[in-house]
């Protein structure tokens, strides 16, 4: 086993490249840090000046976006690790979940304030309005595999569906008692599956927005 030391705060993310030769690791301490897989060394370090809380990597434009506790977005170069793009207003309450679309087109965050916001990747401007009606802060996002909806999952035990051309809520879960935790589209984009603070797994059906399968891990979801 291999223990990568550096970090002096609680780390909230980490990712591998698609060939396993780096692995990326942000942190409370308000850095986003780069490891070498083979050595366990610390290659690059991104200070930040705000608790990391979450950050995403897209490779088709190089970018890495970085979700701060402060509600900052930045987006940074992932080559000359030059900022692109800062917006210091993104959110009201710390970012807990960002992510680029499949092609890089676009970058949606969640937030503590209850709201999903999309950016525009080439432009830099806001897609749509703000995406509010939540009852709970959101806990993570997702694109669906041909990019043309979001799913959010809340603290208030929903899953909505928003659909990525005119950015409106398309769909509302049923709301269960507990709050979901993590969310993601399977690759046809037909499901949605959720993981929630009761322990169960649940598999929704995209298009009808009703729950199609639940399994019991047995253990928390986080």
């Amino acid at each position: 086993m291999q223990v990568l030391e550096g970090h002096s705060g609680e780390v909230t993310g980490i990712a591998a490249t698609s060939d396993g030769g780096r692995i990326y690791s942000c942190s409370y301490d308000g850095t986003l840090r780069i490891w070498d897989t083979a050595t366990g060394t610390e290659t690059e370090k991104l200070s930040q000046g705000s608790g990391v809380n979450c950050f995403a990597v897209c490779g088709q434009n190089r970018m890495i976006a970085l979700g701060l506790r402060n509600g900052t977005l930045k987006i940074v170069d992932c080559v000359t690790k030059d900022v692109l793009f800062e917006d210091t207003e993104a959110h009201e309450s710390k970012i807990s979940s960002v992510l680029f679309s499949p092609n890089g087109s676009y970058v949606a965050t969640g937030s503590w304030d209850m709201t999903v916001r999309v950016w525009n990747t080439r432009t830099w401007t806001t897609a749509g309005e703000r995406l509010k009606g939540l009852g709970g802060w959101v806990s993570s996002v997702a694109f669906s595999p041909n990019g043309k909806m979001i799913a959010s999952s809340s603290d208030d035990g929903t899953i909505r569906l928003w659909d990525g051309r005119i950015w409106i809520c398309a769909g509302l879960s049923p709301k269960i008692g507990s709050s979901i935790w993590s969310v993601s589209f399977t690759g046809d984009g037909d499901s949605v599956v959720s993981g929630s603070l009761d322990g169960f797994v649940r598999i929704w059906n995209a298009r009808l927005h009703t729950e199609s399968r639940t399994k019991s891990t047995g253990i928390l979801v986080w």
